[in-house]
């Protein structure tokens, strides 16, 4: 894996996968994930969400502000990207936090 990347940093299509990823998440944090939703912004092509999340795992914590911007086409989410603020604490965490397979 390079810099700033971590296991879930891929290309995820569809429900199922979309899903699928949450599920992994949630099993690497053993179930602590938590999301705080700020705002929503939207309009017929975006919808902007800024949230405030924390995750634990062992002795680990992350938490900080994150942005998820969705694509919209005919009401539906289209494509997702999500940022956080900061990767390098991201890279840290979820490198150790992974889902037991």
């Amino acid at each position: 894996m390079g810099p700033g990347q971590a296991w879930l940093t891929e290309t995820y299509k569809g429900r199922d996968e979309a899903f699928a990823i949450l599920m992994k998440s949630g099993q690497a944090t053993r179930d602590s994930m938590k999301l705080e939703v700020h705002d929503v912004v939207a309009n017929d092509d975006h919808a902007i969400a800024l949230l405030r999340f924390a995750f634990d795992r062992d002795d680990l914590h992350l938490e900080g502000p994150e942005v998820w911007v969705s694509h919209m086409t005919d009401g539906k989410i289209t494509e997702t990207w999500v940022f956080i603020d900061d990767q390098a604490d991201a890279q840290r965490f979820w490198s150790v936090a992974t889902p037991d397979d």
